[in-house]
């Protein structure tokens, strides 16, 4: 699986982890940061990704770990990913 591919797979998990954690849609988080530490190739697939957040603030900004794993190869950790983020309303300017 291609770096860029997996980078916008935990974009995409880290960002409905984090919306959800703000009873939010992942559409209206919006991710502003990814650390990315690659692990491991994925082989055989299929690649599964799972979220935890870390801590919301009161400004909104939020955070999560993102791991990719191979369930194909025994569930080897691929990636992880540290995904920071803010409700796309604050960025806007809305108090809401």
């Amino acid at each position: 699986m291609q770096g860029g591919v997996i980078a916008l797979v935990a974009e995409a998990a880290g960002a409905e982890a984090l919306g959800a954690a703000r009873g939010l849609d992942g559409n209206a988080f919006v991710v502003t940061d990814l650390q990315i530490a690659y692990l491991a190739l994925g082989r055989i697939g299929p690649v599964v990704t799972s979220a935890r957040v870390l801590g919301t603030g009161p400004d909104g900004r939020a955070g999560a770990v993102v791991e990719l794993r191979d369930a194909g190869a025994g569930d080897r950790l691929m990636t992880v990913v540290n995904v920071s983020g803010v409700p796309a309303a604050v960025l806007a300017g809305s108090t809401r």
